[in-house]
């Protein structure tokens, strides 16, 4: 309890010494909240899911977002200074962390909606109310331009990754594009487990891998980039899924 309490301190220290200085971003949250994010840089892993986004997702002032497992705003803010609602821009993000929905939703404004789904996650939100296997996204059939789910899917089994990809295709508008990262195994990825060369270990909710062949069987048209992971090159730490719906 004193290790806690100290650290506590030294983070709001820091996040005192942010706004003493006029370093402090409205839209980025105190230190303690960030664990959200896993072991990721908030602001570097937010700059680089916007590239992805643009490059990858046909992202426009104009899109409409679905986030998926928006923890505390890592993407959100990333779309603050683009989606635009004159044009018909909106984002709805989602997650089971309720004090990180509180946190987004007091800062962003009208276009921007947060919902706090009290999913059971074993990380993240052990005591949840309902199963993520009976879960509908909280947006209408064919809502989205670009649903985006990033470090989501390496936290589910197989069951809550089959409805959740379910649900993605019935949140997607026709010709509409999923930015999804996942473990793969396949071929190349279990050489590179077998030769040590993977940089990231299986076990538990913290980290699942998936079957590359039954990702994309659930998805249907889509490309993979393969993940830095591999031990190799690659356009984000995990594999990048983009499947685009059908239309």
């Amino acid at each position: 309890m004193l290790a806690r309490a100290a650290t506590s301190l030294r983070l709001r220290a820091l996040d005192l010494g942010d706004r003493a200085l006029g370093r402090a971003d409205r839209l980025v949250p105190p230190r303690r909240l960030r664990g959200f994010t896993g072991d990721s840089d908030f602001l570097a892993t937010g700059e680089e899911l916007l590239v992805l986004m643009r490059e990858h997702g046909g992202l426009e002032p104009s899109s409409r977002v679905l986030d998926v497992g928006c923890g505390i705003g890592r993407v959100s803010r990333m779309l603050a200074g683009v989606l635009d609602p004159a044009q018909g821009g909106a984002y709805v993000g989602f997650d089971p962390v309720a004090e990180a929905i509180a946190w987004c939703s007091e800062r962003y404004p009208p276009h921007f909606r947060f919902v706090h789904a009290d999913l059971r996650n074993a990380m993240y939100n052990p005591d949840g109310a309902v199963e993520p296997t009976a879960y509908r996204f909280p947006v209408d059939d064919g809502w989205a331009t670009l649903v985006v789910a990033t470090s989501v899917f390496t936290h589910l089994d197989a069951a809550e990754t089959e409805h959740y990809l379910a649900e993605v295709r019935r949140a997607l508008a026709p010709g509409a594009i999923a930015m999804l990262t996942f473990f793969l195994l396949d071929d190349d990825s279990r050489m590179s487990i077998a030769g040590g060369r993977a940089t990231q270990a299986f076990g538990g909710a913290d980290a699942v891998a998936h079957e590359r062949a039954t990702i994309l069987q659930a998805v249907g048209a889509a490309t993979v980039h393969e993940g830095r992971w591999r031990g190799g090159p690659g356009v984000s730490y995990q594999d990048l899924v983009v499947a685009r719906a059908p239309g």
